[in-house]
């Protein structure tokens, strides 16, 4: 979140090479709070903690406001959060063989979506991410 001097320095810089006739509003995201469960099969082998670690890892850091992203540039404001995105990032987690489900939940309307709605000014907040090892 970043702090209220921080947005006075981006407004003022904003401000100083904007067109006359552009409105600039610069504001705190607004988030929206979901929780991922998942059930995977993992590869014979496999350590169970460490792949579910793993797993928790890659979907924060796909989710991240600043460094996730398709691009990896930040989570795109607006962009909704779908299964297709997390399916590839999950499966390619070492031992993971395949994920057998998975549920986007919207904690604001405590909902199981299979996109995750985002307004043009909302960002995703991981709550929690729930792993299962199937076996």
């Amino acid at each position: 979140v970043p702090s209220r001097d921080l947005l006075d320095q981006i407004s003022a810089f904003i401000e100083k090479r904007r067109l006359i006739t552009a409105k600039v509003q610069v504001g705190k995201p607004r988030y929206r709070d979901c929780t991922v469960r998942l059930t995977v099969s993992l590869k014979p082998g496999a350590t169970a903690d460490r792949a579910k670690a793993d797993i928790r890892d890659k979907v924060k850091k796909l989710l991240h406001p600043l460094k996730g992203g398709p691009k990896q540039d930040g989570w795109p404001f607006g962009r909704d959060v779908g299964k297709a995105d997390l399916y590839p990032v999950v499966e390619g987690v070492d031992g993971v063989d395949r994920v057998t489900d998975l549920a986007i939940i919207d904690d604001t309307r405590r909902l199981a979506v299979e996109n995750l709605k985002l307004n043009e000014d909302e960002l995703p907040h991981v709550v929690e991410i729930d792993v299962v090892d199937r076996g």
